[in-house]
């Protein structure tokens, strides 16, 4: 017979157990409205029995649960029936129920959270009595589980039974089931709970009674044969229930005074975890100012290079200007030229190595020629110190600035810009100490510019 597979998942339960002759139930963790719950988790071969204790633990601790895992190893015997004449104690929490009744070979094992101080202890009188009956529990060997009789069908109840009276259920041994990742991953571990504390001298002595084990007068004197008369049995109830609604009281001060504490100690904790975030918190704004005072600095030093670069860029072009405005009123003179035919010769005299930058280069001047056609062109010539114009017969324009060029470049320009001339010769400066001129290896016909003279 196949085992069914089995995913129960924390219902409702209570505990019934014998110990010393009387039965007890273990039916109300701390706090009270949270109730015990039970799993069980059934999966091939394999099984898992697990009881959920809610309690307080005197250890400040975000854990508030201890379980009892029962190995099925361990259990000889399980037997289910569902009961409606359950006992009084079991009545308030499950109207039906089914009672699994487990005999143990071993001893159930009881685990809490690997960080609690051992032996444990609890926080309040309640969790205490949960503890005194976990002790009893783990020196049990035959107890039953109550759980709602709808939880389990007759099929999963029959196929349990079935494989723990043969022996086939073993615990799971996967990582999901090992201990060292319960209660939030901190892990568990077994403990031994210490046997209840035992009463102490002061409440002894009051239980018993103050009288004397003799009296004088029973001793010596002669019995007294006169009839008492008995207290009416109102009055001895009247005296009872008033004794019996003081204690009720003062059980309810000593009970209520540790969760006063508890929870003044809890908003302590909770004033301590606050302040020091707002400690963090106060670095992180220290630090994102610091950073913010630097970018600040930071920007503060380009805007002040970038101001400089533009200020240098406008002296520079302000001195470009100006040297244009000089060039333009060193131009001496304009004269006929000797061949005749109404040609001029603009002779200029300035130097045009004044504000020359690279001296591996030529330094050239550029002259704005106005031709018949009313076409203004610039002429980049090297060295340039005088030029002859043919036919000019609109008003003449000639501006010269200084700047760097190459004789290449220099002889591009003249073919690319000079329009309606014929240039005849031309020389680069780089050939100044040679004597005569130099004829162009390609002559454009143009009109208006027929001969440079280059020095």
């Amino acid at each position: 017979m196949a085992t069914s597979t089995i995913d129960l998942e924390g219902v409702t339960a209570v505990i019934e157990y014998e110990y010393e002759g009387a039965t007890r139930f273990l039916t109300k963790p701390d706090p009270e409205n949270v109730p015990i719950r039970f799993s069980l988790h059934v999966e091939a071969a394999c099984a898992l029995f697990d009881m959920l204790i809610p309690i307080r633990y005197k250890d400040k601790t975000s854990s508030k649960t201890m379980n009892i895992r029962i190995s099925p190893l361990s259990i000889t015997s399980l037997e289910h029936a569902t009961r409606t004449d359950l006992p009084d104690a079991v009545k308030p929490i499950l109207p039906t129920a089914t009672c699994l009744e487990l005999q143990l070979a071993e001893s159930i094992a009881i685990l809490v959270p690997s960080f609690i101080k051992e032996p444990v202890a609890a926080a309040r009188p309640r969790s205490g009595k949960i503890l005194d009956s976990l002790y009893e529990l783990s020196h049990v060997t035959n107890l039953r589980i109550y759980i709602p009789d709808t939880a389990l069908s007759l099929d999963q109840l029959n196929s349990t039974s079935t494989a723990i009276a043969q022996r086939q259920l073993q615990p799971f041994t996967d990582a999901d089931h090992d201990i060292s990742r319960m209660f939030s991953g901190s892990g568990a571990k077994i403990t031994t709970l210490p046997p209840p504390l035992l009463p102490s001298y002061d409440k002894v002595a009051t239980v018993q009674s103050s009288a004397p084990l003799y009296t004088v007068s029973a001793t010596f004197d002669p019995p007294d044969t006169r009839s008492r008369k008995r207290k009416q049995s109102q009055e001895v109830l009247a005296d009872a229930n008033a004794i019996w609604n003081k204690l009720q009281k003062l059980e309810a001060m000593i009970n209520h005074r540790p969760a006063r504490d508890i929870q003044a100690c809890d908003q302590s904790l909770l004033v301590q975890e606050l302040r020091a975030e707002v400690a963090d918190l106060r670095k992180q704004l220290t630090s994102c100012q610091k950073k913010c005072a630097d970018l600040e600095i930071e920007v503060a030093g380009l805007r002040e290079a970038q101001a400089d670069v533009d200020d240098g860029e406008g002296v520079e072009l302000a001195e470009m200007r100006e040297d244009i405005k000089t060039l333009e009123s060193r131009i001496d003179y304009v004269e006929p030229g000797s061949e005749g035919n109404g040609w001029l010769r603009l002779v200029t005299t300035m130097s045009l190595r004044a504000r020359h930058r690279a001296t591996s280069q030529t330094t050239a001047s550029t002259i704005n020629l106005v031709n018949p056609r009313g076409i203004r062109r610039p002429l980049s010539l090297p060295g340039l110190v005088q030029c002859r114009i043919a036919r000019a017969t609109c008003p003449l324009q000639a501006a010269a600035t200084a700047h760097t060029t190459t004789h290449r470049e220099y002889m591009s320009l003249l073919h690319r810009h000079v329009i309606d001339s014929r240039v005849l010769y031309t020389r680069s400066t780089r050939e100044e100490k040679s004597s005569g001129w130099r004829r162009m290896s390609s002559v454009d016909t143009h009109h208006g510019l027929t001969e440079c003279r280059v020095g």
